[in-house]
């Protein structure tokens, strides 16, 4: 239920105060903006975590070090 307060706020700011004929533009970049994030959120956040470890293994990764 949150997220989808979240998604709509975002999209409310996103193209409030803009004028009719580039409401679906805004709305677009928003979207593609969005999905872009989510699908190099976790490749990118997996490099930092991979990154920050220290040592090698099970023992590394379930050590959180």
């Amino acid at each position: 239920m949150t997220r989808l307060l979240v998604i709509v706020g975002f999209m409310v700011t996103a193209t409030s105060r803009l004028a009719d004929h580039e409401q679906g533009l805004a709305t677009g970049l928003a979207t593609m903006t969005q999905q872009i994030g989510i699908t190099m959120g976790t490749p990118i956040m997996s490099v930092i975590a991979i990154a920050a470890m220290t040592g090698t293994g099970a023992a590394a990764i379930l050590g959180g070090s």
